[in-house]
């Protein structure tokens, strides 16, 4: 059964739902553009993806479109898009005070192979991979996908660890597609836990292994003085990172998106100074666009991804910084590899199934 194309997707909407769309997406319109000019507009469109288009929709405006195309808009063999497929629904079920007690922002697949592509590739066969706060599971399937790929590396164990009860649930379900679409090679574990805990491993509990490469698009929110899970960093995006680098292989490599907040001011004063004793940075990059990143979610942080790797500061190297454009920055692959900034600058001081 052939897939359904972006085109096939937008053709079956009503005129003025396309309208809308591309309201929702600041994709500019003339004012009496007839319906075809229209599609031809929001297809041409590298803002807007299926999986984009399927988290405007709501449950029965999904339905209808299949039933006038008569096959599914979603196969259960693209792993990707079925994260994000994911993801959509729960944007779309859970209210907004959930999503804020969670600090859930889940990221698109565009920006999941973004910085999938980002981490080097250690040269040996068989290789760990966390995704601390994984939500759905996009970017530990990102990063995996891209590993298997590779002539050398000949498996991959991936670890993904979410504590909400309905994004787990999803977690697992985009781990059962993953281990049929990318096959043995793939041994896949979906955990529900707290990944603070992680820090101090309760008596009873099987610690988890160190890690490879581990890649994240933690929470965001802030944590009181009183709160000593994971560190004393004011904010829960610097914790997962604290965590995460705990549980890296010496020379192991960490990609993180994150709020740019924990870069300067003296509230991350201690967690700056404590984190880069162990974690080198070798990469940033910069969206110029406060809210393109997560356009879906309406972040209006200035986020940035970074890649550290655990070595001291006695290490050296050069930070590479790139950027995405205002345009670009929901599809920074594009930026990276045509527009991209290069330059060098100064030293940067459980519950759990397996699926086998």
């Amino acid at each position: 059964m052939p897939r359904v194309t972006k085109r096939d997707a937008l053709k079956s909407l009503p005129r003025q739902r396309l309208v809308r769309l591309a309201h929702q997406f600041s994709i500019r319109l003339e004012p009496r553009a007839r319906k075809h000019e229209i599609v031809d507009e929001l297809a041409g469109s590298r803002v807007l993806s299926i999986p984009r288009i399927l988290a405007s929709l709501d449950h029965d405006e999904r339905k209808k479109i299949e039933v006038r195309l008569g096959r599914p808009l979603v196969h259960a063999s693209d792993v990707l898009t079925h994260a994000d497929v994911h993801a959509a629904e729960l944007r779309e079920t859970q209210t907004d005070a959930h999503k804020k007690k969670w600090g859930q922002y889940f990221t698109s697949a565009a920006i999941a192979t973004f910085m999938a592509s980002l981490l080097d590739i250690p040269e040996t066969s068989h290789l760990r991979v966390l995704d601390p706060g994984a939500g759905t599971g996009i970017l530990g399937l990102s990063l995996a996908r891209r590993l298997l790929g590779r002539g050398q590396v000949k498996a991959v164990e991936l670890f993904a660890i979410e504590q909400e009860g309905a994004a787990f649930e999803r977690l697992a379900a985009s781990f059962d597609v993953a281990m049929r679409d990318l096959g043995p090679r793939l041994r896949a574990h979906a955990i529900q836990a707290d990944v603070l805990g992680l820090a101090t491993p309760q008596l009873g509990t099987e610690p988890l292994p160190s890690f490879d490469l581990i890649i994240s698009n933690p929470p965001y929110f802030k944590l009181p003085p009183a709160e000593d899970r994971g560190g004393d960093a004011p904010n829960i995006y610097a914790r997962f990172m604290e965590v995460a680098s705990s549980l890296l292989e010496p020379g192991g490599r960490m990609c993180f998106i994150i709020p740019r907040s924990y870069a300067s001011g003296y509230y991350f004063k201690r967690f700056r100074r404590r984190f880069h004793r162990r974690m080198q940075l070798e990469r940033v990059h910069l969206f110029e666009s406060r809210s393109r990143a997560f356009v879906v979610d309406k972040v209006l942080q200035e986020n940035i991804i970074v890649v550290y790797r655990k070595a001291g500061p006695e290490s050296g190297g050069l930070v590479r910084i790139s950027t995405s454009t205002t345009r670009e920055a929901s599809s920074p692959r594009a930026s990276n590899s045509s527009q991209s900034r290069a330059k060098p600058c100064s030293r940067s001081p459980p519950a759990r199934r397996t699926y086998a």
